[in-house]
């Protein structure tokens, strides 16, 4: 009571793949039980192969106003190594979607520190994403989560880029992002 709802989030993981339907269902209840600005950020984390444009006209229609997709890389290698089942065609479909449905606010996820990734790679990546003008963009550090096929795929020999190699991949785009006119925060 007496806090108003600035910020509403579903994530952790792909709750597109829950459906639109599902998901207006959801926050209907969440906007009827609190008091949720009329100006709220309403994101949605997705998979580029989990949205449709018919999907995302509904998420609008309903009241969210940001997809944050989980792009990754930009090579289809890679993606295949973190079992990623979207491509690179895929993730354009999906922003020329998500655009097309009205929501003006989007962010995508990539990561750096991918098995087999270089530097070229990597800024392939960041410069495919900048060519897609989303607002924003999260660049992560690998993370290799225990009892994962890709835990399993390292412990069997598959190699990493080491700390200072990930660091590089790192310094690289923030120098990148900033000369594309992204501001780290």
């Amino acid at each position: 009571a007496g806090y108003e709802v600035d910020t509403v989030y579903f994530g952790g993981g792909t709750p597109s793949f829950f459906g639109a339907g599902g998901l207006a269902k959801i926050f209907a209840e969440i906007d009827r039980r609190f008091d949720v600005s009329r100006d709220a950020e309403v994101s949605l984390e997705a998979n580029p192969d989990s949205v449709t444009l018919p999907m995302l006209m509904r998420l609008r229609r309903a009241g969210f106003n940001r997809i944050s997709l989980g792009v990754q890389s930009a090579d289809p290698q890679q993606l295949r190594c973190l079992h990623r089942i979207h491509s690179p065609k895929q993730v354009v479909q999906a922003v020329a979607d998500i655009r097309q449905a009205k929501i003006n606010n989007l962010s995508l996820d990539l990561i750096y520190g991918l098995p087999g990734q270089t530097m070229a790679s990597w800024e392939d990546t960041l410069h495919k994403a900048m060519s897609l003008s989303p607002e924003h963009l999260s660049c992560y550090g690998l993370k290799v989560e225990a009892d994962t096929p890709l835990a399993h795929q390292v412990s069997l020999g598959l190699s990493l880029p080491d700390g200072d190699a990930q660091a590089d991949l790192y310094l690289r785009a923030v120098e990148l992002l900033q000369q594309g006119g992204y501001r780290q925060y």
